[in-house]
C-alpha cells in the first residue's frame, strides 16, 4: 500500500477548483488533515482522516454517489471538529470521497469512470445470483445502477472494505440525496447472541432520537445485492443511510447546518454495551 502524501497537496488544488465551481466557498482542503493509500479507478486520491481517539470509532462517508453533492457535508465536519475538538469523545474517521471519478466531472455522476454504481458493486452475499437479475428485471438495466462486472470490481470499493476492516467502526453513517429520509440497516437478531440484539437495540434507538432530533423521517428501507447496507448487515455493523432532501449543491450549507448537531451526537453515541 503506497503512501501518497506527497500528491494530497495538488489533490487539494484540484478540489479547491471544484469547490470555487459549486459555490462552496466555506469549506476548504488542506494536505496536512488527509491521509490517503488508495487510489480510484482513474488514479485520484481517495483521501480519509481521523479525528479524536479511543477504541469506539465510527465511519462517515460522502460522494458515494457524486451527483448528490455530499462531499461539503464531510468537509465541513472536519473543519468543526478541528475548530471544536471538545466536540468530540471518541475517534471519527471521516472519507468524504468515495467517487472522486464522477465528483471531478464538469456533470458529477451517480457512477464511477467505469459506469459502475459503487452502492451496487460490494461484494454481498448471492451477488453473483442475485445482483444482475435484479439490475435488469427491477430496474430495466438502468445504466445509473448498473453492478459492474463482478462483485468489488472497482477499486473504490476495495478502500470502502480496507476502512471497515481496519478501523472496524461501530456504526456507519452515508450519506446520500434526495429521498429525505434516514434509514438504519442493522444485524439480524434470528441467531444473534444477546450483545448483538442489545447493539441492535441501542442502533434502533439511536435511529429514533437522530430522526427526532434532526427533525427528518425515520424509514426502514430495503436494501440491494452490492450495497453498504447489506454489506453492514452481512458483517453485523449498523448502516445508517442519511438521505438528504435535495441533490443540489446550493443546498449544502443549509443541511449542514440543520444536521450537524445529530451528526455529532451520533458520533458520540457507544452502540456496544461491552465497550
Amino acid at each position: 500500500m503506497k503512501d501518497h502524501s506527497q500528491k494530497l497537496a495538488k489533490y487539494c488544488q484540484k478540489l479547491q477548483k471544484k469547490f470555487v465551481k459549486l459555490r462552496w466557498n466555506d469549506i476548504h482542503c488542506s494536505s496536512k488533515d488527509w491521509q490517503a493509500q488508495h487510489l480510484s479507478m482513474r488514479g485520484n486520491l481517495l483521501p480519509y482522516t481521523v479525528l479524536g481517539e479511543g477504541k469506539v470509532t465510527s465511519l462517515i462517508m460522502c460522494s458515494v454517489h457524486s451527483d448528490e453533492s455530499t462531499a461539503y457535508l464531510c468537509f465541513r465536519l472536519v473543519q468543526l471538529i478541528q475548530a471544536y475538538p471538545d466536540l468530540l469523545l471518541h475517534k471519527l474517521v471521516i472519507a468524504p470521497l468515495i467517487n472522486p471519478d464522477g465528483f471531478f466531472l464538469s456533470r458529477p455522476t451517480r457512477t464511477n469512470s467505469r459506469k459502475v454504481d459503487l452502492n451496487r458493486n460490494l461484494p454481498t452475499k448471492h451477488w453473483n445470483r442475485d445482483a444482475w437479475r435484479l439490475w435488469k428485471k427491477r430496474y430495466n438495466a438502468s445504466p445509473r445502477k448498473y453492478p459492474g462486472p463482478h462483485a468489488n470490481s472497482e477499486s473504490e470499493n476495495h478502500f470502502v472494505i480496507w476502512l471497515l476492516q481496519h478501523f472496524t467502526p461501530d456504526k456507519v453513517i452515508s450519506i446520500h440525496a434526495p429521498l429525505n429520509f434516514l434509514d438504519l440497516d442493522y444485524i439480524d437478531t434470528t441467531k444473534a447472541t444477546e450483545n448483538l440484539k442489545k447493539i441492535q437495540a441501542n442502533a434502533y434507538t439511536l435511529a429514533l432520537d437522530f430522526s427526532r432530533k434532526s427533525n427528518s423521517k425515520f424509514r426502514d428501507y430495503r436494501t440491494f445485492p452490492g450495497s453498504l447496507g447489506r454489506y453492514g448487515h452481512e458483517w453485523k455493523i449498523p448502516i445508517y443511510t442519511l438521505e438528504l432532501p435535495s441533490s443540489h449543491p446550493k443546498y449544502a450549507k443549509k443541511f449542514f447546518t440543520r444536521f450537524q448537531k445529530s451528526l455529532v451526537y451520533s458520533f458520540n453515541v457507544i452502540l456496544d454495551p461491552v465497550q
